[in-house]
C-alpha cells in the first residue's frame, strides 16, 4: 500500500471525528434518560385525570378530534387537551411552584412547551406532536459542516509530502500522478465516511425522542451530490493551493479559511452600491466568489440559507464539480513538477 502514510492520516481523523459524535451521542442519552421520570405530555395528562377530585368530561369535535376538559377545584387545576390524531395540544392553569413572576418556553424532541407565572399561578401551553420527519437532501446538507472541517484537517496531503518526504514518495514503484491521486482518493473517502457519521448520529439521536421518517424530497439526487461535492472542492481548493510549498501548509489553511468567509461577505456587503469604488469591489469578490467552494455553501451564501450564490442547486452542483476536478487537476499537476 504505496499511500499508506495518507492512510494513518485518514483514520486518525475518521477517529477524532468518531470520539466527537461518540460524545454527541453520550451527551444525548444522558439528556433524555433525564426525562424518563414520566414527564411526557401522555404522562402528564394522566396524571391530571387520575386525580380522584378531578371532573373530566370528553368530547368530540366535528372534525374527529377530541376535546377533554379537566377541572380539579381541589387543586385549583384546570386544563383542556386537543387531541388529533398523534397530536396533542393542552392548555393547562395551576398553582405555581414559584411566587415570582417569569416565563418558561422549553422545546425538545417532539415536545414544545410554554409557561407563564404570575401571581402564584401558572399558565401551561404545550404540543406534543410524535414523529420527526427528515428528507434526504436535508440530512446531507446537515454534514457539510463536518465536511468542510474534515477536509481542512486532511488538506494539502501533497504538501506534508514536500515537507521532508518527498525523496521516498519518488522512490515509491508507482508514478507520481498515481501515488498523488491514490492518497486524494484515500482523504475523500474519509471525508465522506465522517459525513455519514454525522447523518447516523443525528438520526439515532432524533429516534431517542421520536421515530424518524425520512422522505426523498424535491430535488434529493442534486442536494446529495452537492453535499458530498462541496467539502471535496474545498479540500481541492487547499491542496491545490499548497501543492508546490515545502512548508507552511498550516498558513495556507488558516489563510484560506479566513478568505473563504470574506468573499462572500464582501460580496453580499457590496452588492446593492451605487459608489464606483465599491461597484468595482463588488466585481473584484463576484470574480473570487466563483472560484471560492465555501461561497456555494447554502449557510455561506450571500442570498441566505435556503438559496445559495446562483440561486439554482443544479448550476451550484456544477460549480463545485468543476471546481473540485480544476483544483485538483492543477494540485497534481504542480506537485509532479516540485524537484527533491
Amino acid at each position: 500500500m504505496f499511500y499508506f502514510v495518507e492512510y494513518l492520516r485518514a483514520m486518525r481523523a475518521i477517529r477524532i471525528v468518531g470520539i466527537i459524535l461518540g460524545i454527541l451521542l453520550l451527551i444525548g442519552i444522558i439528556f433524555r434518560l433525564s426525562f424518563l421520570n414520566g414527564a411526557s405530555p401522555e404522562a402528564y395528562v394522566t396524571t391530571l385525570q387520575s386525580s380522584p377530585t378531578a371532573h373530566v368530561s370528553q368530547q368530540t369535535l366535528a372534525d374527529g378530534s377530541t376535546r377533554i376538559t379537566i377541572d380539579d377545584p381541589a387543586k385549583h387545576t384546570h386544563a383542556v387537551i386537543l387531541r388529533s390524531g398523534k397530536t396533542v395540544r393542552m392548555d393547562v392553569t395551576e398553582p405555581s411552584t414559584s411566587a415570582r413572576q417569569y416565563h418558561d418556553t422549553v422545546s425538545f424532541g417532539s415536545t414544545s412547551m410554554n409557561e407563564d407565572a404570575h401571581k402564584g399561578v401558572s399558565h401551561v401551553t404545550m404540543m406534543y406532536k410524535p414523529g420527526a420527519d427528515f428528507t434526504l437532501g436535508g440530512l446531507f446538507q446537515i454534514s457539510i459542516l463536518i465536511g468542510v472541517i474534515v477536509a481542512s484537517i486532511l488538506a494539502g496531503p501533497l504538501a506534508k509530502e514536500n515537507d521532508g518526504h518527498l525523496e521516498l514518495a519518488w522512490t515509491k514503484p508507482v508514478s507520481r500522478e498515481r501515488y498523488a491521486l491514490a492518497a486524494i482518493g484515500t482523504d475523500i473517502a474519509a471525508i465522506v465516511v465522517s459525513q455519514l457519521g454525522l447523518i447516523a448520529v443525528v438520526l439515532l439521536g432524533t429516534a431517542m425522542w421520536v421515530m424518524p421518517t425520512i422522505t426523498a424530497g424535491r430535488n434529493a439526487a442534486e442536494l446529495i451530490l452537492f453535499s458530498l461535492l462541496a467539502p471535496v472542492a474545498w479540500y481541492a481548493c487547499l491542496t491545490c493551493f499548497s501543492a508546490s510549498l515545502r512548508r507552511g501548509v498550516g498558513m495556507v489553511l488558516g489563510l484560506g479559511w479566513f478568505l473563504a468567509l470574506v468573499i462572500p461577505g464582501v460580496y453580499a456587503a457590496t452588492s446593492h452600491t451605487y459608489n464606483p469604488v465599491g461597484i468595482g469591489v463588488h466585481a473584484i469578490f463576484m470574480a473570487l466568489a466563483y472560484i471560492d467552494p465555501i461561497a456555494y455553501v447554502p449557510s455561506m451564501s450571500p442570498h441566505g440559507a435556503h438559496e445559495n450564490m446562483f440561486a439554482s442547486m443544479s448550476v451550484s452542483l456544477a460549480s463545485v464539480a468543476l471546481l473540485a476536478i480544476a483544483y485538483l487537476a492543477f494540485a497534481v499537476l504542480q506537485w509532479r513538477r516540485v524537484e527533491a
